[in-house]
């Protein structure tokens, strides 16, 4: 195992004040830590087991208690599509209350369909998935996030962290509402091997940084410039939708920072790319790409 700490002072130790006093070296210190380490990576894979066990369970508790409220799961998905429906009823997407002034963000909820607060360049993808069977709303996601996260190899040490970035927080909620950060995590899971999903994390302005993941490929370029251009056939509804974040009120966080109870579940394709083992087989997709960015 390579060492944590790799360099130390001249003569192997630390001296203090000149006075020849001898502290444990710095290779010293991270041969003390490495038995931990190795511990820590032995626990590693029944430590994620046991996380994805919790986490199962109580995603089972939740899927139970919010089917007692009809409509209560796939809530956000509801959102989105209602949201299609109004663009192609010539109509904007965003609710008059959202556009009227300061507004309370309630969420989706029974009685109402809830804020839009995507920007409009989404409105074609949620006008394609509203003709959709609806499972394949969380279908594709979770099957697309799955392979990638596989085809990463990610470093035993980030197996536990994966699985607690799953299940922690409103992870799990998310995932039952079928909100759609479910396809900008997948989008950002595969951004670092393809490149042009990366830029589709913009879609999302409040996990704009998502975006970076896969930046080095040209396809990633590419992609961004389709997008702006794409951004473009959109006009008033981008005032819109920057009347409908400035105008959110949210106890704590609100406009742009709405997103951030949601980090854990964010930093999924982050702790994916940094854990990430190189590998000698690629797909013809990942080929392809690295042929077009030399």
């Amino acid at each position: 195992m390579r060492p944590i700490f790799e360099r130390s002072p001249p003569g192997g130790r630390d001296t203090v004040n000149g006075t020849g006093n001898r502290h444990i070296s710095n290779s010293g210190r991270a041969q003390r830590l490495q038995p931990l380490w190795r511990a820590y990576g032995d626990l590693a894979a029944p430590l994620a087991i046991v996380i994805l066990a919790i986490g199962g369970l109580r995603l089972a508790l939740m899927v139970a208690e919010a089917a007692r409220s009809p409509g209560a799961i796939g809530i956000d998905h509801a959102t989105a599509m209602d949201a299609a429906r109004r663009w192609l009823g010539g109509s904007s997407p965003y609710l008059a209350r959202q556009l009227a002034g300061p507004y309370t963000l309630l969420g989706a909820n029974l009685s109402d369909s809830g804020e839009m607060l995507y920007p409009p360049v989404v409105l074609p993808f949620y006008a394609v998935a509203s003709v959709a069977p609806a499972i394949l709303w969380w279908a594709i996601p979770v099957v697309l996030s799955s392979v990638a996260i596989w085809r990463a190899r990610a470093a035993r040490w980030a197996w536990p962290i994966l699985a607690l970035c799953l299940t922690v927080g409103p992870s799990l909620a998310t995932l039952i509402a079928g909100n759609p950060v479910m396809w900008i995590i997948a989008t950002s899971l595969w951004a670092p091997s393809l490149g042009w999903p990366g830029p589709l994390a913009v879609l999302k302005p409040s996990v704009a940084p998502l975006a970076l993941l896969g930046i080095r490929h040209r396809s990633w370029w590419i992609a961004a410039g389709i997008l702006g251009v794409a951004c473009l056939a959109f006009g008033s509804l981008w005032a819109d939708w920057y009347r409908s974040v400035v105008n959110m009120q949210t106890p704590g966080l609100g406009g742009i920072l709405y997103s951030v109870p949601e980090l854990p579940f964010l930093l999924i394709p982050v702790i994916a790319a940094v854990a990430a083992r190189p590998t000698t087989r690629k797909s013809a997709m990942e080929r392809e790409a690295d042929r077009r960015d030399t």
